[in-house]
């Protein structure tokens, strides 16, 4: 019966100690199992194994098979040991045979002891045994390790593998110094890593390196050849074999170090050396055989003399006496010497030998390659080479003719040197770079270190007079480039281009964009970019052109070049800025850094274009005077001439930009001068159009007839606009509303514009919005924004106009949030603040009063004139036609004079619909909440309060004011209020003129004469009153004595209106209008024709 589950041998040997296992192995081998049987379904078996003596023991076994696998074995024996001793071994051992080679047939079962005599046969396989793939094996390798005391053998134990290529690998190192005999090894390995332990000279902890002492019994190596598993130094080919005795001859050679040397001086073969055994050995590897050395010597003085150390020439004469006490003449040849007088005159060369290796570390997360950098010292006497460490005060050479040479060490200097390196900081090193010679160092900064040592050291020590080599491995050398170079592709259509920069380095070119960027990220990161930004030392920057493999070296860059190129790229800096092929990708808008670029001395090539245009921006010196053109009816302040000057500048450049003047400036009449300089050109091929809010449209209209006359104006508004898109190309300026951009859309983006001009320009403040990727789309020659508020909220609406005006110029949107928007708004950085204002500085022109006080007027007046619209537009129609019918039936019944109550109560009724028609206390007044002239001033009152305007608003009407209080609370503006019921008036006035509060709402009655409010310099007349001399009391609250500011005098007046009817009929008939309001004859009579025009339709 066999077991119940399989048990190898490989498994069995890790459940007993090493030696009761090899024992227990012997008594199978020595047929000591008497008997085996196997109980309980294979868990149990029970035995008889014969004892050294005449003993016969009696073996109970039980194996552990918790889950289907062994896991234990519990054997009680009889013998003295009692557990788990060698006759259990055997007992299992034996087992385990018969199961794994129980033949199909039991009549064929071979006899044990011819059985185990196949296995030993087994395990001497001869070189053509077929292989399998991953088969391992140990093999030995063979040197001789020479010392001051002489010469030893020694011996490398590898672990190999059979490779697919059909050869053993170079393995590793093995120790055979574990209790369990590794699965792999054959009998005779176990019995050669036993005679190895024993003979090992220093008998230390295992490595797999064995070295034994000096004159050793040849038994141990020819043990390993019958191995069939010895090599001379390395694995590959054929293992060695043993060969048949050879006679030979030994012999003293002189060295190129002037040292004497025993060899074999004669034999019947070629390229063999000795072997420092007892007696001696020699080994030839070219046919692959080693064997015993027949000399004329006895044979302990020949294992003696094959293990001697090298000894110096200037003992040769003591090395020849030495030798006739031990050997016949001429059994061992010494050479005739001649040696010279040690020299003192020849001072030692330090050679140091720069490069690095590569090591391998396991660490949790896997494997990691580590470069480590080494430096190897030597000396050189007269060119004859020293070893740091060497402790021979006079080192001896062979030269010509054979004879030797000494020089005299000059150890002080030597130490000098050594010293010199520990200064700059390198420290011996425990291990000495393969194939290199002298004393190893390495840095105790590691990769820093290397890299200030390249920089600073290495040009030290050459000036010094120290020769240094540099390995291709060493990935610390320091380069400097040998040309720069800049590359620019240009895309179709021009507004943009790739910039590729680099350097040129023995022949090859290196993108520096990629290493500069990541350098500015880890600056940025540590805080200290700045710093090398403002510095005014000439320091270089070091940058890493390491590969993947390690190799490479540190490119130096001088500060005065690289500086101006990081200073560009701090500005377009983004981890993500580069394309796959590390260039850089800029608009047109961009191309002013081009010139800071130039300063760098750079080869140009590729596309010319960007260049031409970033040499004529930088050709620009100072804005141009324009003249006037001639059909601006109106004198220019001279702030607004600077206005045009720049307007002209952006145009001539190819540019776009933000006029962002304070309210009241002028911003219109700058950009109607420009249209007019435009068409008096003859540069303005196409139409210009201008978009706005659709309260602004009168306003357009009217001051381009007033100032602008010349201009051909066609306003698109209303539903019949579409009648006259016909006429687009035959005016010089077409008008329109936000609201109606995208809704003409296909008309307007099929034109081509001479200039777009977006007043009120934070309307696309929303990138997504219809209306802001409309206007984007809109092709212009030139575009420009108006407006006094560029943000409102937040930076996104200032990259929204500017991505209008010139695309690119600040990134796109996701860059533009993760450069600037993100770290001011949310971190307070204020480099990138600076940044940004730099940037669009060339592109936003803003004034505020403040700047230009001193060219305005004491009081500068602007009408606001507003579009009624929808059921406001129509309930004032209803209102004026019932009027218009009420009071001529009351002129024709009473006559004109005496109608005047009939007239103003028409005339009141009209006007409070123009303010809010909320004011009215009729029925068809209640379902209409919108006001035009209400929403106009909430357009305004925020910008001036930004602006930082102190606002005196005026009403005649308290309950307007009312309603204008529900709007301040929900737009969160602060006020304070006087009206006649207002008791406590000291306070509101205290608290503006105190600057608490930025708005003062004021009826006429309470608050239009007895003020001095000073701190005001903006005045807002919500509904006009006739009375001009009313209207200018309650002006002369701010601009009065002590005022230090222009005030600015806004009137809001409905367009097409009685408003605006009676405003210009105070123009031209003052006394007409005295009369009117102060219900006075004396200043003239009213007319049927003036009544006739008061109550006109609107247009």
């Amino acid at each position: 019966m066999t077991l119940g589950i399989p048990l190898t041998l490989t498994q069995l040997q890790d459940f007993f100690d090493p030696v009761y296992y090899n024992r227990g192995v012997s008594y199978v081998r020595a047929e000591m199992v008497r008997m085996v049987k196997v109980m309980s379904g294979g868990r149990r078996l029970i035995s008889r194994v014969q004892g050294s003596g005449r003993n016969l023991y009696s073996c109970d076994i039980e194996l552990v098979i918790p889950e289907g696998r062994v896991e234990n074995i519990l054997g009680i024996c009889s013998c003295p040991v009692g557990f788990n001793c060698k006759h259990v071994v055997a007992s299992l051992y034996h087992q385990i045979l018969l199961q794994e080679r129980s033949p199909a047939d039991p009549g064929n079962e071979l006899p044990f002891g011819l059985r185990q005599w196949f296995e030993r046969l087994e395990t001497v396989k001869g070189q053509g045994t077929p292989r399998r793939s991953g088969e391992e094996q140990l093999h030995f390798l063979l040197d001789v390790h020479e010392s001051e005391s002489g010469r030893s053998l020694q011996v490398e134990t590898r672990k190999t593998r059979w490779l697919k290529s059909k050869r053993w690998s170079v393995g590793s190192l093995f120790s055979g110094g574990s209790r369990s005999p590794a699965a792999f090894l054959q009998e005779t390995d176990s019995e050669v890593l036993r005679l190895l332990e024993s003979f090992d000279e220093y008998h230390g902890p295992g490595d797999g390196r064995y070295l034994l002492a000096p004159g050793i019994s040849d038994y141990l190596l020819a043990r390993l050849i019958e191995t069939g598993k010895v090599h001379w130094q390395q694995l590959g080919g054929s293992p060695l074999e043993r060969g048949e005795p050879l006679a030979a001859r030994l012999g003293w050679e002189l060295q190129p170090d002037g040292s004497l040397r025993l060899e074999i001086a004669e034999c019947a073969l070629e390229d063999v050396q000795l072997l420092p055994l007892s007696p001696p050995w020699y080994v030839a590897p070219s046919i692959g055989r080693a064997g015993p050395l027949e000399t004329s010597l006895e044979a302990r003085a020949a294992g003696l003399l094959a293990s001697a150390p090298v000894v110096p020439a200037r003992f040769g004469r003591q090395l020849e006496r030495q030798l006739k006490k031990v050997a016949p003449d001429h059994a061992v040849q010494v050479p005739r010497l001649e040696v010279e007088e040690a020299r003192e005159d020849v001072v030692p060369v330090p050679h140091l030998l720069l490069g690095a290796q590569e090591h391998r570390f396991h660490y949790l997360r896997g494997l990691e390659d580590y470069l480590e950098g080494y430096a190897v010292l030597h000396f050189e006497y007269d060119g004859h080479r020293v070893h740091p460490d060497d402790a021979e005060e006079v080192k001896a050479f062979t030269g010509a003719e054979g004879k030797v040479q000494q020089i005299h060490r000059h150890l002080d200097q030597e130490e000098a040197f050594v010293d010199r390196l520990w200064d700059m900081g390198l420290i011996p090193r425990d291990v000495q770079p393969a194939e290199r010679e002298g004393l190893s160092f390495e840095h105790e900064l590691e990769d820093e270190g290397w890299v200030e040592f390249s920089l600073l050291g290495v040009p030290l020590l050459k000036e010094e007079g120290w020769q240094i080599d540099i390995d291709p491995s060493f990935a610390w050398q320091v380069k400097e480039p040998d040309a720069w170079y800049a590359d620019l592709e240009e895309e179709s259509g021009g507004d943009w281009f790739d910039l590729e920069l680099g350097v040129s380095i023995e022949g090859k070119r290196i993108s520096l964009l990629p290493m500069l960027v990541q350098y500015i990220a880890n600056q940025r990161k540590a805080g200290t970019l700045q710093d090398f930004l403002n510095t005014d030392d000439e320091v270089p920057l070091l940058v890493n052109l390491r590969d993947g493999e390690g190799k490479g070296a540190i490119l130096k860059l001088p500060y005065g070049k690289v500086r101006p190129i990081i200073q560009t790229l701090v500005e377009l800096y983004d981890p993500k800025i580069l394309d796959a092929d590390g260039r850089l990708r800029m608009s047109r808008y961009q191309a002013a850094e081009l010139n800071t670029l130039a300063e760098t001395d750079l080869e140009w090539g590729g596309a010319e274009a960007p260049r031409k245009f970033a040499e004529k921006l930088a050709g620009f010196r100072e804005l141009e005077a324009v003249p006037p053109p001639t059909g601006l009816k109106a004198e220019l302040r001279p702030y607004q001439q600077q206005g045009l000057n720049w307007l002209q500048f952006l145009r001539q450049y190819g540019l776009s930009g933000i006029l962002a003047d304070d309210m009241g400036l002028g911003k219109t009449v700058q950009a109607l001068a420009h249209l007019l300089v435009e068409k008096e050109s003859g540069r303005a091929e196409y139409p210009s159009l201008v978009v706005a809010t659709t309260s602004l449209m009168v306003n357009w209209a009217s001051e381009a007839a007033r100032f602008a006359p010349s201009l051909k104006v066609l306003v698109l508004q209303g539903p019949e606009r579409r009648k006259r898109f016909q006429e687009i190309a035959d005016h010089d300026l077409v008008l329109t509303t936000y609201p109606l951009l995208p809704r003409d859309s296909k008309v307007l983006l099929e034109q081509t514009w001479h200039l777009v001009i977006l007043d009120e320009a934070q309307h696309i403040k929303n990138p997504r919005s219809k209306v802001a990727q409309t206007a984007c789309k809109l092709k212009a020659k030139h575009r420009l924004c108006l407006t006094g508020t560029p943000m409102e909220n937040h930076l996104g609406e200032l990259w929204s106009q500017f991505h209008f005006l010139m695309p690119g110029l600040l990134g796109d949107e996701r860059r533009f949030r993760t450069l600037f928007r993100n770290p001011i708004e949310k971190e307070g950085d204020q480099q990138r603040q600076q940044l940004l204002n730099r940037r669009i500085a060339p592109f936003m022109l803003r004034r505020d009063k403040r700047e230009v006080v001193a060219e305005l007027p004491e009081k500068t007046e602007i009408p606001v004139l507003v579009e009624l619209e929808g059921k406001q537009r129509q309930l004032y129609e209803t209102i004026r036609v019932a009027m218009d019918e009420r009071v001529r039936k009351e002129i024709d019944r009473k006559g004109l004079e005496r109608s005047q109550i009939v007239i103003l109560d028409a005339l009141l009724k009209l006007r409070q619909v123009c303010c809010d028609p909320r004011l009215l206390k009729m029925e068809a007044a209640r379902k209409v909440t919108a006001s035009a002239k209400l929403a106009q001033l909430m357009e305004m009152l925020p910008e001036m309060i930004d602006e930082g305007r102190r606002i005196l608003l005026f009403s005649q009407f308290t309950s307007m004011l009312k309603l204008i209080e529900g709007e301040l609370e929900k737009h969160s503006i602060p006020w304070v209020k006087l009206t006649g019921n207002t008791r406590d008036r000291a306070t509101p006035v205290q608290r503006f003129q105190e600057r608490e509060v930025p708005l003062f709402l004021i009826s006429l009655k309470a608050g239009g004469a007895g003020l001095n409010l000073t701190a005001a310099d903006t005045v807002i007349h919500y509904d006009p009153w006739w009375n001009p001399a009313v209207e200018r009391q309650a002006t002369d609250r701010a601009h009065r004595i002590g005022q230090e500011n222009p005030v600015f005098v806004y009137k809001l007046v409905a367009s097409g209106t009685v408003e605006e009817k009676i405003n210009a009929l105070q123009q031209k008939k003052q006394a007409l209008a005295d009369a009117l309001f102060d219900g006075s004859k004396k200043g003239g009579v009213l007319t049927r024709e003036d009544l006739q025009n008061l109550f006109e339709p609107l247009d």
